[in-house]
């Protein structure tokens, strides 16, 4: 299934969530993940650091009405739409853009 336009997602905490995050990171739009702050994994390293904004939520979230917090420390990762990151890096060697009906970008 496509992921369009801006994605929020909270995928399952489990063994799969690497291929979640790996999917995150290929997408061209942006995504916004709310994951555990697993920065000893093999996916933080590989699709996470130095390649998404990450925000560390100070605490353990709670969720609803629940008396305990998570067991473990989350963080939001923001993968940000490629095209945009392009168009900027092109902007900044002076390559001028032009869209569909010659308008540029």
């Amino acid at each position: 299934m496509p992921w369009d336009g801006i994605c929020w997602c909270n995928p399952p905490y489990g063994r799969e969530i690497g291929k979640w995050v790996k999917k995150a990171s290929e997408c061209f739009n942006t995504v916004v993940m709310l994951l555990p702050a697993r920065t000893d994994t093999k996916w933080f390293h590989d699709y996470i650091y130095n390649k998404a904004e990450i925000r560390f939520v100070k605490g353990r979230l709670k969720f609803g009405s629940s008396k305990n917090s998570a067991p473990f420390p989350s963080m939001v990762c923001i993968f940000r739409k490629k095209v945009a990151i392009l168009i900027s890096v092109l902007r900044g060697i002076n390559i001028v853009l032009r869209g569909k009906y010659g308008k540029q970008l």
